[in-house]
């Protein structure tokens, strides 16, 4: 059998090699560990680059900004030399330079002549969505959340229903909006709402986010809430609105309400960043059913809302 070795490096910290079963690890010198440069994994040659369809420099560049954004290098970091991270990753320096260059016109680092690359900036808020699993959660307030109306339809449609989910109205009103915080977009929603519904305050419905005003408008017609999550890649028309490449990890979202003739009033298809959605459900207490997981989805019920006290502000998906 012949010799496997595999080398992994600690930020610049510590060199681990695995040879057929053992382990040998030493200290990279002349640079010092500090609690900066923690949990930062940089593969070396061949091991993570050349595998994807993306250039070897977006590749780089998104190894370089996890370590930023886990806070593996904070501001103020100074970064090893191009070398270093060339060999580290198993690319060429031209690479490095790019990828760098690509970081720096994102803001995150700055290089100083004669002093080095260093981090002056965080990659946005990472992992700042919960997806709610229970109504309360998901109707938390988002003040800071900016909607922008993409496409609005007057004619009767309707959306796409399993049989298991419910009947559909007579008729819908179709809103399609792209969410952004600080500019910055994190999901594109296409929103289906009962027009019987949707008359009671056709301006507000349009203009505002629709489940807290679904909630106090009509909350006696709230029987059901349900959501279903599922882990895709982004397609180049969702890649373009959300600001990503094509083929970037979203999290595709499809939340139902069913009122109690079990008549479906609001359906959701949302789209989200995958790097700002974080998904916690509470496997023990509140007595209710767990979450059913099919085909690499979890699907939560959302409870149901006391239509006399509805909770109050933005959401994170309409």
């Amino acid at each position: 059998m012949g010799c496997r070795t595999a080398t992994y490096y600690l930020c610049d910290v510590l060199m681990i090699q695995f040879t057929n079963g053992a382990v040998l690890s030493k200290p990279l010198q002349p640079l010092q560990a500090t609690a900066a440069t923690r949990a930062c994994v940089l593969p070396v040659p061949g091991a993570l680059m050349k595998r994807g369809k993306l250039p070897l420099y977006v590749q780089c560049a998104s190894l370089l900004r996890h370590c930023i954004e886990n806070g593996d290098w904070p501001m103020g970091q100074r970064l090893p030399s191009l070398e270093s991270l060339a060999a580290r990753t198993g690319v060429a320096v031209v690479t490095v330079r790019q990828a760098v260059e690509m970081l720096e016109g994102e803001r995150l680092l700055e290089r100083r002549q004669g002093a080095g690359t260093f981090v002056i900036g965080k990659s946005g808020p990472v992992d700042w969505l919960k997806l709610g699993t229970r109504w309360d959660s998901l109707l938390s307030s988002l003040s800071d959340v900016a909607v922008e109306m993409v496409n609005v339809r007057l004619d009767h449609i309707v959306p796409r229903l399993d049989a298991s989910e419910g009947r559909a109205a007579d008729g819908y009103r179709f809103l399609s909006r792209l969410h952004s915080r600080d500019r910055r977009p994190f999901c594109l929603i296409r929103l289906y709402l009962a027009d019987d519904i949707h008359r009671i305050d056709p301006e507000r419905f349009d203009k505002e986010l629709v489940l807290p005003l679904l909630t106090r408008l009509a909350g006696h017609r709230i029987a059901r809430a349900w959501q279903t999550v599922r882990i895709a890649k982004a397609d180049p028309i969702i890649a373009e609105q959300l600001g990503l490449d094509a083929g970037d990890p979203v999290a595709n979202v499809r939340r139902l309400i069913v009122d109690p003739d079990n008549t479906v009033v609001y359906l959701a298809e949302i789209t989200y960043r995958a790097d700002v959605v974080c998904l916690e459900i509470d496997l023990i207490g509140s007595g209710s059913d767990p979450p059913r997981t099919n085909h690499a989805s979890t699907e939560t019920k959302l409870g149901t809302p006391h239509a006399t006290s509805p909770p109050s502000g933005a959401i994170e998906g309409d």
